[in-house]
């Protein structure tokens, strides 16, 4: 319920505070510091993948929610918004990564324990 909550909180704040950046960007951290706390004490997946997948997704958003105040009008120098960028693209790049991995391992992982392998081998 708390995930779903924050989403419509998250909503909220991207359409009615458009016009404040400093307050959406303490509104958005708050939220995924929160998160964090909930996942790390209360574990509330019953999986240690996903529970860890869900951990990395946050500190990944979190990452990039750090970035975002050098993209704003606030910074107006070209060089340093590239400069900036690059991290973000890197992070964005290495969590899509981890998140194909992941993919791939558990799924290979489960067509040998369903069995797969073994089928193949007799058919052959």
């Amino acid at each position: 319920m708390f995930f779903f909550i924050r989403r419509i909180v998250f909503a909220f704040v991207v359409v009615f505070l458009r016009g404040h950046f400093e307050f959406q960007l303490v509104l958005v951290v708050g939220q995924c510091l929160v998160s964090l706390f909930i996942l790390i004490v209360f574990k509330p997946y019953s999986s240690t993948l996903r529970h860890w997948m869900e951990i990395t997704n946050e500190i990944t958003f979190l990452l990039i929610v750090c970035h975002l105040p050098i993209m704003t009008d606030y910074t107006v120098d070209i060089e340093r918004k590239t400069e900036a960028g690059i991290p973000i693209i890197i992070i964005i790049a290495l969590h899509s990564a981890k998140g194909i991995v992941v993919i791939v391992v558990t799924t290979f992982l489960s067509l040998y324990r369903s069995g797969c392998r073994k089928k193949a081998i007799k058919d052959e």
